[in-house]
């Protein structure tokens, strides 16, 4: 879609007019290409939610492709939000600020669900192995849904995977995948894609390169896989995946499950993966 085209939706407040809409504003995190405040927000009928605020400066008051890429996805994927659990859009639009020198800046705000429980690098010393097998079902469901939707990810990994705090860990929405900066759907694959950490090798070796989606595709699953990895054997997992099982872990089924999945992600859909999970035991 071309930029101009969405420009036309966008609103232009004032900062007064974004200080009386939302209050309450606490930088959380930083995301791709942007800050992430978290505010109260206050609508013309009096009621008020909790949201997150990402805050993308623009160049030249025009929409970077990155910016486009992000809104785009979010409101393509705002139907399947809840039951998917990917991270909800409410709505977007341009605002100024004031620098040091007097330079002012146009920010693309893009309005989300806040997720109150931080993310998954935060939580994974107080899980246990059965909620770890849940969280892993959750995030894979996640990942079928942007799939079947056509989109890849391009980056999971623990900092993008937010955990709702004090619900019932067996309720929906419980996992919420965030941050689409990087996210592209078939043709518009663009940009280097990732954290080299949880980067598949062929996603890595082809570096600035225009990849297919298949490729894209294995690596969210690998990011999902080490993601989950992580949680069950801690920050230092090994990547070299020689087959084998490098300490302790919560769950060494689903570690080992994770492995398989991280060795050559071809061989799976984020279908298959859930099929193994659910028949797995706990």
């Amino acid at each position: 879609m071309p930029v101009q085209k969405e420009k036309k939706s966008l609103r232009l407040l004032t900062p007064d007019q974004v200080a009386q809409a939302y209050t309450k504003i606490k930088f959380v995190g930083e995301g791709s290409f942007g800050k992430v405040f978290k505010a109260r927000e206050r609508s013309a009928a009096g009621a008020e939610r909790w949201v997150a605020l990402k805050y993308i400066k623009l160049k030249s008051a025009r929409l970077t492709a990155d910016a486009l890429r992000e809104l785009k996805t979010l409101r393509a994927l705002a139907p399947k939000c809840g039951p998917c659990h990917l991270v909800c859009y409410h709505t977007h639009f341009l605002t100024s600020m004031a620098a040091k020198g007097g330079r002012t800046h146009i920010f693309l705000v893009i309005v989300m669900q806040f997720v109150a429980g931080g993310d998954l690098a935060a939580q994974a010393a107080s899980l246990t192995a059965s909620e770890i097998h849940r969280v892993a079902q959750q995030l894979f469901e996640a990942v079928k849904c942007l799939h079947g939707a056509g989109y890849m990810h391009r980056d999971i990994k623990p900092a993008n995977v937010l955990f709702q705090k004090g619900r019932d860990l067996n309720q929906n929405n419980h996992l919420v995948l965030a941050d689409y900066g990087l996210a592209c759907l078939k043709d518009w694959c663009t940009g280097t894609p990732g954290t080299p950490a949880y980067m598949w090798g062929p996603i890595r070796k082809g570096k600035g390169k225009q990849l297919s989606t298949a490729t894209y595709k294995a690596g969210d699953l690998y990011g999902a896989a080490k993601t989950i990895l992580r949680l069950l054997q801690g920050p230092e997992v090994d990547a070299t995946l020689r087959g084998k099982l490098d300490g302790p872990s919560k769950s060494p089924k689903l570690s080992a499950l994770m492995r398989r999945v991280m060795e050559d992600p071809t061989d799976w859909d984020a279908g298959s993966v859930l099929q193994k999970l659910k028949t797995m035991k706990k």
